[in-house]
């Protein structure tokens, strides 16, 4: 898939997490009373999901969250995430509570940790399954590896070998002089 399609895919993705954050959250907040929903906010809750929604694909496009490698995602990408759905929530409650909105900015909370846990989720998702795609290899293709050193390169070697599929090979056993890694894993 080309690199401007999957960050279209996963634009996408985002702005269905955002909106469908916000109407979980509505329903939590008020319980689930969907009549008093509708006949008080639900027009309303329209027209902001509109502003909130830019205002959250803006922070992640500014935070360069489409142009990540989803693939190879670590602690750098997990920081960055985070960064963009704080600065962008921030932007939004801080807004919502300028505006002369009946919605109570509980919602706008609320919605914040549902579209964490959305996000993250959705990001996430992607590596999770190539990582099960390669482990489900036949076992009888796979390139049964030893590796001599289980430091640092050791590790990189053993991390590389599980995500790429092109090598077709895996870490059954590492080896080093090092007794206090004897049974570990690495």
């Amino acid at each position: 898939m080309k690199r401007f399609t999957k960050a279209l895919v996963i634009g996408a993705i985002d702005v269905a997490a955002i909106n469908v954050s916000l109407l979980l959250a509505l329903l939590l907040r008020f319980d689930g009373d969907i009549k008093y929903i509708k006949s008080l906010y639900i027009k309303e809750m329209l027209y902001i999901s509109i502003f909130i929604t830019l205002i959250k694909i803006i922070c992640f496009a500014i935070l360069k969250l489409y142009t990540s490698l989803w693939v190879y995602a670590g602690v750098y990408e997990a920081f960055m995430l985070g960064v963009a759905l704080i600065l962008g929530n921030s932007i939004v409650i801080t807004a919502v509570y300028f505006l002369p909105l009946s919605i109570p900015i509980s919602v706008f909370i609320i919605a914040f940790f549902i579209e964490a846990l959305f996000i993250v989720t959705t990001r996430f998702m992607y590596r999770f399954l190539k990582r099960i795609k390669h482990n489900m290899l036949d076992k009888e293709t796979v390139k049964r590896l030893m590796i001599v050193g289980g430091g640092d390169s050791g590790s990189i070697i053993v991390k590389e070998l599980q995500q790429s599929e092109s090598l077709n090979s895996k870490a059954v056993a590492i080896i080093d002089d090092d007794k206090t890694k004897k049974g570990m894993k690495l």
